[in-house]
């Protein structure tokens, strides 16, 4: 028999996402309880005394695990007739959440739509229990200034990230130091070139922050890696299978772009086809893919195209996802598994 629960979205800074917040809260809250449940969720938005709440329906004793990992609930309640009684919702991060919202700058991701697409990756995958308890790998190869590397970092993830942009990556590393230092929390921080045969292949930010000093101790933190380096080097800069997930928000121009000697290619299209070698070598079997991209100069249908070309299983359900930014862009996301591993 299922019981009933009703959770409240959290509120978004961004007028634009929280006018699709509720929708999309239900189609995450769908997904992670397929991934992690191995079950299914009934979820829909109601609304309750003038307030929009997702009402789900679920048998499972673990959905309060699941709704806390969710990018999109601020309380979970056990709906008893016409009452809503609270439900604690166990502790999901690691580090405080201003590593993600204290940076405020032009072309910054939605910080929920970043945790929203780590997640449904990570139930996607065939590690999906990683979602709960955190301690997996995660790479953005076209990291920027560092949201997913955050949230994951947030999440208690080790987290690496590749750009093309230096400024980006030194700007990233000064954030993350300061801001270990505002919280005290004992942390290394080496920004230096990265050396290969006697040759500079990269500028690397090495980071690795812990809860305490015991925690530094065990040696059992949290580490991050910033690459300045092309994305197609990716398997050059990291062991084979050695990262869980793969999220990244695909460019709408050229900053993000994949170069070849001095140029920068500024489709994102041709990026992923001339990357996705590398970023699969890297990626362990049973690990996915999660790119989110601008439908407006992307089709979802070539980007899948893609994917499949190179052996991956696009999940069905990501259309769900889609959701206006601005009047330029209107953003979607494709996940995509590769084979193997044990599920």
């Amino acid at each position: 028999m299922s019981d009933e629960y009703a959770v409240l979205v959290a509120p978004s800074a961004s007028r634009t996402y929280a006018a699709d917040a509720a929708r999309l809260a239900a189609a995450e809250l769908r997904w992670l309880a397929r991934g992690v449940l191995d079950d299914s969720v009934d979820a829909e938005v109601v609304t309750l005394a003038g307030v929009e709440y997702v009402a789900l329906s679920a048998a499972s004793a673990e959905l309060a695990s699941v709704v806390a990992a969710s990018s999109s609930a601020w309380a979970l309640f056990a709906r008893e007739g016409a009452l809503l009684r609270p439900v604690e919702l166990p502790r999901r991060q690691a580090f405080p959440d201003d590593v993600v919202t204290i940076p405020k700058y032009t072309g910054k991701t939605n910080d929920q739509f970043t945790h929203l697409l780590l997640g449904l990756t990570v139930a996607a995958s065939a590690r999906p229990e990683l979602l709960v308890r955190g301690r997996g790998r995660v790479l953005d190869p076209v990291c920027g200034r560092g949201t997913t590397l955050s949230t994951a970092l947030m999440l208690g993830h080790d987290a690496v990230g590749i750009d093309v942009d230096r400024r980006d990556i030194e700007t990233y590393a000064g954030f993350l130091a300061t801001w270990a230092k505002t919280h005290r929390l004992p942390h290394t921080h080496r920004f230096a070139p990265l050396r290969r045969n006697k040759r500079v292949v990269a500028q690397e930010l090495d980071f690795a922050v812990y809860a305490d000093r015991q925690a530094q101790k065990a040696g059992d933190g949290v580490r991050v890696q910033a690459f300045v380096a092309d994305t197609a080097d990716a398997a050059d800069l990291l062991k084979p299978g050695s990262v869980d997930v793969i999220v990244g928000d695909l460019p709408y121009g050229v900053h993000h772009g994949s170069h070849r000697g001095r140029d920068l290619d500024r489709r994102p299209l041709e990026l992923v086809r001339e990357a996705l070698p590398a970023w699969l070598t890297v990626l362990r079997a049973g690990g996915a893919i999660g790119l989110s991209f601008n439908a407006k100069t992307l089709r979802a249908a070539d980007l899948a195209a893609v994917l499949r070309e190179a052996g991956l299983h696009v999940a069905e359900g990501c259309e769900e996802f889609g959701h206006r930014v601005d009047a330029s862009i209107h953003r979607e996301l494709l996940v995509a598994v590769r084979s193997g591993g044990a599920r």
